[in-house]
């Protein structure tokens, strides 16, 4: 929704309210509508539910049941209204048969109100901007509604399905083109430090059931669910989806891209399908132990996978995890809160993403053999202690980033191998130490980004010798001199983001140098990063909270 106040010089009182479903450029100043708050939400289904005229002694339930109502609308207005409109009047056994449905039956509100998906589906329908990013649209719902979905995840997901997608940058505008249609609810982001190095590891958006819902029944129109291009196949115990024919001895699905739910009950006998067509493989768990299903061996073409723990109690363990080793096809692997037993060798993984594992047996034991790795990113795995020698072999590496591992030590002290490296960062890595000299041979590196590494005190005497380097972030370390000689020779230098312990010598570097060089402090950035990241503003309906003592 947005205002324009400007519209005649002759009458300055006039006003016109333009609404649109994305972002309108050139009107005003806009106002972003987000689902209505608790109270708010209660306020609008009471008038639809008690209008105007109505007797007082009209029936009416209580506030829980109410605030039930409204948490299954999604707090969103036109899902109030049919509903509310819907219960008008009725006793309190309609009311409970609602909430039932939702809960106990597992029905959403689309399943219930049909009138609600049909005025959504007709108005997205006739929407130019949606059809531009419907496919995406229909890639949320391959995740849990109301649950944390992590954007480098839908990144791995488009770039290698969507050749419009060339990289991150690109995939990002979609994702702010989600959230201004309001497809998707928000985007969490990491506090600290800015976006200039395109790093959105610690970026989240959430979707609420409803337009889930939605999502998915686009995906549906696209045929029944052994030839559509995603499949959602969600497993209960050890019941199969409604569609699954029973009687046939192995399943043989066309999708494209293929997600699977499972809990603490399923095993691992129902896995009787074929996807030889699969790109794209997300396996959401909820279970303590988890075995890989069998059918991976055949998926060719499997170019991304995705293996997300969505209980944060505990890690999940693999059983059969050496069967990864038949992927070669993989270009892209995210793991989120597993246990991982060990390395592998994959000729062709461009992208290794780590988040919250267990990582110390498989850094310890094994030898990394990814010939043509491109990025490793390492996040919040409290028990790395420190990388393997053999990644300094890895000549296709350009980005290497660890960050929030709070046992972390040291880089291999052959770092300075890695000459195509272009981004390094070990941030809020409190136990890490020490820059290896070697670093100083990183002649490709432009990016160094060494924040909140409270234990460093200085910094390699000839780090002058990173010649490409342009950005360098070194907020928050205890360093308190710096080797100014060998810093004026940092020609291509543009910006640095320190403390105030060390803003002053830059001052003093600036004045000496005949280039143009940036200098900032991070502002407003303290050490609560500890608690806040991560725990959602409840009114907006984020669930997702980390223990964060673990991470200290």
């Amino acid at each position: 929704m947005q205002w324009s106040d400007k519209i005649s010089s002759n009458n300055t009182k006039s006003k016109i309210l333009v609404t649109s479903r994305f972002s309108l450029r050139g009107l005003g100043i806009p106002l972003q509508m987000r689902p209505l708050r608790k109270d708010d939400a209660i306020t609008l289904l009471l008038h639809f539910v008690r209008p105007s005229g109505a007797p007082s002694h009209a029936f009416l339930p209580d506030r829980d049941t109410l605030l039930q109502v409204v948490q299954g609308c999604g707090r969103h207005p036109m899902a109030i209204k049919i509903i509310g409109r819907d219960l008008r009047g009725k006793p309190i056994e309609f009311w409970q048969k609602k909430l039932k449905q939702w809960s106990e039956e597992g029905l959403s509100i689309l399943q219930t109100d049909t009138e609600l998906l049909t005025r959504l589906h007709d108005s997205l329908s006739v929407s130019e901007e949606f059809q531009r990013i419907k496919e995406f649209f229909m890639d949320l719902g391959l995740f849990p509604g109301n649950k944390m979905i992590p954007v480098p995840a839908l990144f791995d997901m488009w770039i290698e399905r969507y050749p419009q997608v060339k990289n991150d940058i690109y995939a990002m505008t979609h994702i702010h083109d989600l959230t201004s249609m309001n497809l998707a609810d928000k985007v969490v982001r990491r506090r600290i430090g800015s976006d200039e190095d395109n790093y959105y590891e610690n970026h989240f958006i959430t979707q609420h059931n409803i337009p889930r819902e939605l999502a998915n029944k686009y995906s549906s129109e696209q045929g029944d669910a052994f030839e559509r291009e995603r499949l959602i196949i969600e497993i209960n115990g050890n019941d199969p989806p409604e569609w699954w024919q029973q009687n046939q001895p192995q399943q043989r699905v066309d999708a494209r891209v293929l997600s699977i739910f499972t809990d603490q009950e399923v095993t691992p006998d129902w896995y009787v399908i074929q996807a030889a067509q699969a790109e794209v493989l997300i396996l959401n768990l909820k279970t303590t132990e988890y075995t890989f299903p069998g059918f991976i061996r055949e998926t060719k073409k499997l170019k991304v996978l995705i293996v997300i723990n969505h209980v944060h109690r505990w890690f999940t363990k693999f059983k059969n995890f050496e069967l990864i080793i038949f992927l070669q096809t993989l270009r892209r692997i995210r793991l989120q809160q597993v246990s991982v037993p060990c390395l592998w060798e994959s000729k062709n993984l461009h992208k290794l993403t780590l988040y919250m594992c267990e990582v110390y047996t498989a850094f310890e034991n094994s030898s990394i053999k990814f010939p043509n790795l491109v990025e490793l990113n390492i996040e919040y795995c409290k028990d790395l202690l420190k990388l393997p020698d053999g990644i300094c072999h890895i000549e296709t590496l350009k980005k290497l980033s660890i960050s929030n591992c709070s046992k972390f030590t040291e880089l291999p002290q052959e770092i300075g191998r890695l000459k195509k490296l272009k981004l390094l960062r070990i941030s809020y890595c409190a136990e890490f130490e020490k820059i290896p000299e070697s670093i100083t041979e990183l002649e490709s590196l432009s990016f160094l980004d060494i924040s909140f590494c409270l234990n460093i005190k200085k910094l390699p005497d000839n780090i002058g010798e990173l010649r490409s380097l342009t950005n360098f972030n070194m907020s928050d370390c205890s360093i308190s001199d710096l080797p100014a000689a060998s810093v004026m020779r940092l020609k291509h230098l543009k910006k640095v983001t320190c403390d105030e312990y060390t803003y002053h010598i830059w001052e003093v570097i600036k004045g000496l140098i005949d280039f143009e060089l940036k200098v900032e402090t991070a502002k407003g950035i303290t050490l609560n990063w500890l608690r806040s990241d991560f725990e959602g503003d409840d009114e907006d309906g984020i669930t997702m909270k980390m223990d964060r003592d673990d991470y200290s």
